[in-house]
């Protein structure tokens, strides 16, 4: 039976702390996270915990984009469960798209330099079971094709911990969204290194086969970017290097991965470049990367 991952777009529901009472109904010393319109659990914490609902945060984020001269041109709000599979609400997410906020990264095209136009995208990230931090993740939105992106910034903490003093006013300010703006136009850097490693087709392929072997994505999905690498979508990823290999892994979960299980689609593409700039910078891992699988049989010639 396939995993599931339930997700929402229903992001404005309020969660209460409570007591978790031990099995004699005395107070246990922690609390619980539970959605007050459902009663659902959401997580388990203590009284020092402060808890963020999501729809001051959003209307806050939004009042901070305003000040600092940016306007999203696409909006998701995305609810998903947490370390229960049945807890939904657990963790959220605002993810925006900033196409007029864009940068052009230089691709390496056989002998001449291209561009490839990326817009910012910042996802405001939110948990009640610990899972995720309040904080900015910085990716990407490729305007080619409107694939979304990983970053290799770290996230910007909107909080050092979750306490009982948190004030949202002092959380989400201007000067966070200019940092994380500032982390944008640092970060192109990473893919410029990807397209400037050059690898043969086939190698293309044995990155993906080896990217199997170690759990990254699973045999379906190899198959699945593997077809996109073989025959590119975008005259853009004609050429072979890893930039354009992650360019077909990027396209193929956004379009089949994403809409469904976005956290799937979020984890895998940061392994993927993980894996890839790590190539792209240490030549032994590429050799590594680029071998081929033995074929399953086969005999050696001595």
């Amino acid at each position: 039976m396939a995993k599931q991952c339930i997700q929402s777009d229903v992001y404005d529901y309020e969660v209460e702390m409570v007591d978790a009472m031990t099995p004699e109904g005395n107070p246990s010393g922690m609390k619980l996270t539970r959605r007050t319109d459902d009663g659902t659990v959401l997580g388990f914490t203590s009284d020092h915990y402060g808890l963020v609902n999501n729809k001051p945060l959003v209307e806050k984020a939004e009042t901070a984009f305003e000040e600092a001269g940016i306007e999203w041109t696409d909006r998701r709000f995305l609810v998903t469960n947490g370390l229960k599979k049945d807890s939904l609400g657990a963790r959220f997410r605002a993810i925006y798209d900033f196409k007029n906020e864009n940068m052009e990264i230089a691709t390496r095209r056989e002998d001449r330099q291209v561009g490839d136009v990326m817009g910012m995208r910042l996802i405001v990230q939110n948990s009640f079971d610990r899972s995720l931090r309040l904080s900015f993740a910085l990716g990407m939105i490729r305007l080619v094709c409107t694939n979304g992106m990983q970053t290799m910034e770290r996230e910007l903490d909107l909080t050092r911990k979750h306490s009982q003093k948190i004030d949202i006013d002092s959380l989400v300010t201007t000067e966070a969204v200019v940092q994380a703006m500032e982390m944008f136009k640092n970060a192109g850097k990473e893919f410029s290194l990807l397209s400037h490693q050059s690898i043969e087709h086939d190698q293309g392929l044995n990155i993906l086969a080896n990217l199997a072997k170690k759990n990254v994505f699973s045999e379906k999905s190899r198959e699945g970017i593997a077809t996109i690498w073989n025959n590119p979508t975008h005259e853009e990823d004609k050429s072979r290097n890893l930039y354009n290999l992650y360019n077909a892994t990027t396209q193929f979960l956004t379009e089949n991965v994403a809409e469904s299980r976005f956290e799937m689609s979020d984890n895998t593409g940061r392994k993927v470049l993980q894996n890839l700039s790590l190539a792209a910078s240490n030549p032994a891992r590429l050799d590594k990367l680029v071998k081929a699988l033995p074929v399953p049989g086969a005999v050696a010639n001595n």
